[in-house]
């Protein structure tokens, strides 16, 4: 495992120089031996930034600090776009991409 986060922490490190945000999507829930029967389709995403701005957004959306994810969860994939607009301040789009279908 040291062989993929190295790299990766590498890059961010690196990124955050320049502001960058991290995105990282969970592609799949996890598999019912680690989670159980039944277990919910939820999948984390998680937010790497340097600017404090951008993750006191996040926070004020329902995200929270650290890497384990909190329950309940935020919402349907689908939520996430206009978290991801609010966070980056453009609130037009934001707002209508909550009144789109889905």
């Amino acid at each position: 495992m040291a062989q993929i986060f190295h790299p990766a922490a590498n890059t961010i490190a690196k990124a955050s120089i320049f502001g960058a945000v991290f995105v990282i999507l969970g592609d799949h829930q996890p598999a019912a031996a680690v989670s159980g029967e039944g277990a919910s389709w939820d999948v984390p995403v998680h937010v790497i930034a340097s600017r404090q701005a951008v993750l006191d957004q996040f926070v004020a959306q329902g995200f929270h600090p650290g890497v384990t994810p909190s329950r309940p969860a935020l919402g349907p994939m689908h939520r996430l776009t206009p978290i991801l607009l609010d966070a980056f301040g453009d609130p037009d789009a934001a707002a209508a991409a909550k009144t789109s279908p889905n």
